[in-house]
């Protein structure tokens, strides 16, 4: 739903600006595939150090 797309979002957020300082969030995507109940999760960052983008793609699927 929209709601857990929007609380998984900003937890992911919190927890990269909480844990790891040495980051800088670019670009953070919460998709959601209907077909299969499964969220893509696509997070950007920079190292503060540095201007080349890292973007990390995971899927998160349910169990049941």
């Amino acid at each position: 739903t929209p709601a857990v797309k929007v609380a998984l979002e900003r937890t992911i957020s919190d927890s990269i600006a909480c844990y790891e300082p040495r980051v800088r969030l670019i670009d953070l995507t919460v998709a959601e595939t209907s077909d299969t109940n499964d969220l893509s999760i696509t997070i950007t960052f920079a190292l503060k150090n540095t201007d080349t983008p890292i973007t990390i793609t995971t899927l998160l699927s349910r169990v049941r």
